[in-house]
């Protein structure tokens, strides 16, 4: 792995990490609050990956999604060991986002 594979992996780690942790946590604080409407997760995930965007996009794109990493996969705009890396990186940074959205809410199996 070059350094700047890992700078760019990095980006994809943080960036998705951030839109899945901010976008979760809308979504269940405005179901669990009577005043909250749909339009604030909406807002939170559009100006999270606006922030993403701006702070990653020019280090790896900031795909954030293996939906969109697979996507270009498939149009030769990536390579085959990039998207590898970029999709490992988001799938973990997903599972992590959502454990710590447990731990700090707690497990609500209702």
């Amino acid at each position: 792995m070059t350094t700047q594979l890992m700078k760019e992996t990095i980006a994809e780690f943080i960036g998705t990490f951030i839109l899945i942790f901010i976008g979760c946590l809308s979504v269940i604080l405005a179901n669990s609050t009577p005043n909250i409407n749909v339009l604030v997760p909406a807002f939170a995930h559009g100006f999270a990956v606006i922030a993403i965007i701006y702070t990653y996009g020019h280090i790896s794109g900031a795909h954030v999604n293996p939906a969109v990493t697979l996507a270009l996969l498939v149009g030769n705009q990536v390579t085959f060991a990039k998207a590898i890396f970029y999709m490992v990186a988001q799938f973990v940074a997903s599972i992590l986002a959502v454990l710590l959205i447990v731990a700090i809410l707690g497990n609500n199996d209702n």
